[in-house]
């Protein structure tokens, strides 16, 4: 059984400006979190789940918390599954 990593995945800032289409309250100030064996598995997951409608994906190992945070000042929109089950924050924070 492979180890499972974390993985950031980012939105463009057009998202800011209008609906994202798979997830119309997800916005450019949010990420999501993916769990994948490995990067090549976490961008199938994403292109699963959000089509290509996502910008980049990186290893959260690359993340300092406050960096995150400046980037994605929304946080976490929600979390995918290395089995592909996206389950979005019980309350995710509104884009500003």
């Amino acid at each position: 059984m492979a180890q499972t990593h974390t993985y950031i995945g980012t939105f463009g800032t057009q998202y800011n400006r209008g609906p994202h289409p798979e997830c119309p309250g997800l916005s450019g100030d949010h990420y999501v979190t993916v769990q994948a064996d490995s990067l090549i598995q976490a961008h199938q997951l994403m292109l699963r789940t959000f089509g290509q409608a996502w910008a980049f994906i990186y290893p959260a190992s690359d993340w300092a918390p406050a960096t995150l945070n400046n980037f994605a000042p929304a946080g976490e929109y929600g979390r995918i599954s290395p089995d592909g089950e996206f389950t979005i924050n019980p309350q995710p924070k509104e884009a500003a």
